[in-house]
């Protein structure tokens, strides 16, 4: 009678355990669906932003294109889920167009530069204007004469590393109301760096003309 009676209660305990256990696999069964479709909407939320935002972007620069002929140079400065003019560069070389933080200007209106990286100035170019024809009026500064330690060099990019970088670019343009365009690009070294180029490229031209 007494084993029948433990049997009893092992079976019971076990029949207990059995059903703690299923309701833990299915809260968790659960808990993993929840996720599974938080994770889907997230997704479909964000495809559907991304989508917007190739849409706006293709249809701008198609209006741009048309004005200014095949945009030659994209450079991006910053990213956001909405398109705006002042997250890109666009420099149209047939037209000799370039759109710095929303701003239309033709090359001729890039009289200088500064890239500076917390504070401190790693590139930069500015025209001198009496001597513009002279191609050494240009004062440049930058990459070619920079010591970079061999430890922060990525050799695959050619760029120098730091995670800790504020890169912005000063741009000096020809206009009295607001001759300084602010370009801020975070730690995006590589979009700094092909911006000063691109801007030096300019300068160099303004220059030989």
């Amino acid at each position: 009678m007494i084993l029948l009676f433990l049997f009893g209660v092992a079976v019971l305990g076990l029949l207990i355990w059995a059903a703690v256990e299923a309701n833990k696999n299915e809260k968790k069964e659960k808990e993993a669906r929840k996720q599974e479709e938080r994770r889907y909407a997230f997704e479909q939320k964000w495809k559907t932003k991304l989508e917007t935002y190739k849409s706006a972007k293709a249809q701008t620069l198609a209006e741009l294109e048309a004005k200014y002929g095949k945009c030659t140079k994209e450079i991006s400065v910053s990213y956001s889920s909405e398109f705006s003019l002042q997250h890109d560069i666009y420099a149209f070389e047939e037209s000799e167009i370039i759109i710095l933080d929303g701003n239309i200007l033709g090359f001729k209106d890039i009289i200088g530069f500064n890239l500076l990286n917390k504070s401190n100035d790693v590139f930069s170019a500015h025209t001198t204007g009496p001597s513009r024809k002279n191609p050494r009026s240009a004062i440049v500064r930058g990459a070619a004469g920079k010591l970079i330690a061999e430890d922060d060099f990525d050799y695959e990019t050619g760029y120098d590393i730091d995670a800790g970088s504020e890169y912005k670019v000063y741009v000096n343009v020809n206009s009295i109301s607001s001759p300084t365009i602010v370009l801020d690009f975070g730690s995006s070294q590589e979009d700094a760096y092909q911006t000063a180029n691109l801007l030096n490229v300019l300068i160099n031209r303004n220059n030989h003309q």
